[in-house]
């Protein structure tokens, strides 16, 4: 059976097109622009973070208290930790508890922090930025050390 109506059917599959188009332009400049800014500002948080986490390599008893109170927060805040968790993940959950970011994601971070950490090209917290850039970004970072998952690339 012939369609009765194909110039209409055109227009429809004609506009259709262009508003496809006319998104695909969006997310270009909304992935250039907007998303390519949001990482730029989490990556350089992540180095401060870092930064931080280099003041508590010292073993003084000054880290001992650090440590305390960093524990002492997390309890207030009923942030569950492992049994021994290290200065990077107790600063990392403390950064992030009071936002939309879950504790899958938060866990991502700490991994990518001590990734960068055992790094030899990572020295300060303005080297992260760089890492995370130069290694796929955090879920391609994550997904390589963890075992058993395949990349997102």
């Amino acid at each position: 059976m012939k369609n009765k109506y194909p110039t209409i059917n055109n227009n429809i599959l004609q506009s259709f097109k262009e508003n496809l188009k006319t998104i695909v332009v969006e997310r270009e400049k909304w992935q250039g622009s907007l998303f390519k800014s949001a990482n730029d500002s989490l990556y350089d948080l992540l180095g401060k973070i870092y930064d931080l986490t280099e003041e508590t390599k010292t073993n003084t008893e000054a880290d001992k208290e650090k440590r305390d109170w960093l524990l002492s927060e997390c309890r207030k805040r009923k942030l569950r930790h492992n049994m021994k968790p290290s200065f990077i993940q107790l600063i990392t959950k403390l950064v992030f508890c009071n936002s939309d970011v879950d504790s899958r994601r938060i866990s991502s971070y700490v991994r990518v922090l001590t990734a960068a950490k055992q790094y030899k090209d990572v020295v300060v917290g303005a080297d992260v930025p760089n890492f995370i850039r130069k290694n796929g970004g955090i879920e391609e970072i994550r997904a390589s050390l963890c075992k058993n998952t395949k990349t997102p690339t």
